[in-house]
């Protein structure tokens, strides 16, 4: 019987191991599946273009070079002139659409007021219907003016009904016993919010700042829609125009003079060193909220 036993523990903790190792396995599988990408993506962008035709991406390139990245910075103040714009309206952009979408969620997940359902289906009809180019442009040119402003690239994006939906689901799996003894103890609906919502949506807030904040940092369309002057151009619609310039060259210039020094340039080279140098700032800021962002999602989208 104490054999049997000993037996069965043996077989539980074997059976414990392979099934550890197997995990293992999977997971730096699909971290290897996601580091690769970004490695070959970084050592592509040193490659020698005639390397890259001819060999492939590598891990360890045959020859190095930093041509891609002069051709980026030819005109180095337009990349820094468009960095400025696109940190700005990061920034400011992610702390409004937040401080706006949190503020329009909590109203939503309460249960005393009135009409909330109506007022969600309001919202939720701008998830629904979208009222086309024409009508969004002539809102934001003519009635809003927003033309050759730093402010075209802001507003456009401050409310997002997902979002807001997001932030309520997280708002109503939060104990309501809290706020109802904070209301027995005088406080009112705004300090509520601000002194027991706020600290404990850290996670859902948290993650809806990753999201927008991505958004804002990769949005080239509003910049390229709204503005015509160079000062207002963002980093994403700079890089954009010189990859199309640059693809454009090797493209049409049948010129006998120019053909040599137009099938030198990089153009593979050019698009890897532009998304390093757009992808940085976000891998930067990544690891900081990671924690909070697979809670934040799973509450949010699942109670309510």
């Amino acid at each position: 019987m104490a054999s049997a036993k000993s037996a069965d523990v043996l077989r539980a903790k074997r059976d414990s191991k392979i099934l550890t190792v197997i995990i293992y396995t999977i997971v730096i599988a699909f971290a290897l599946a996601c580091v690769i990408p970004f490695l070959l993506m970084l050592t592509g962008s040193f490659m020698v273009e005639d390397d890259i035709r001819r060999y492939g991406y590598q891990l360890i390139p045959k020859r190095l070079s930093l041509y891609a990245y002069q051709v980026l910075f030819i005109f180095p103040q337009r990349i820094i002139s468009g960095y400025a714009v696109t940190v700005v309206v990061t920034v400011t952009g992610t702390i409004v659409h937040l401080i706006i979408c949190s503020l329009c969620a909590y109203p939503l997940s309460l249960k005393s007021v009135k009409y909330r359902g109506i007022f969600q289906v309001f919202i939720l009809i701008t998830m629904v219907l979208n009222g086309g180019m024409v009508s969004w442009y002539y809102v934001c040119t003519r009635m809003l003016g927003l033309r050759n402003t730093i402010l075209s690239m802001i507003l456009p994006l401050l409310v997002s009904p997902f979002n807001v939906f997001l932030i309520r689901g997280y708002y109503m799996s939060l104990p309501e016993e809290m706020a109802e003894s904070a209301t027995i103890d005088g406080a009112g609906q705004f300090r509520i919010f601000w002194r027991i919502i706020i600290p404990l949506s850290q996670p859902v807030l948290a993650a809806v700042a990753l999201f927008i904040s991505i958004t804002y940092w990769n949005d080239w369309y509003n910049s390229l829609m709204l503005n015509d002057l160079p000062q207002y151009f963002s980093l994403q619609l700079i890089l954009h125009t010189i990859v199309s310039q640059v693809q454009f060259l090797r493209s049409n210039s049948y010129a006998a003079g120019m053909r040599e020094l137009v099938e030198n340039l990089p153009g593979e080279g050019v698009k890897l060193a532009t998304a390093m140098i757009t992808v940085g700032p976000i891998i930067l800021i990544y690891p900081f909220i990671q924690k909070y962002f697979v809670k934040g999602i799973m509450i949010g989208a699942v109670k309510g």
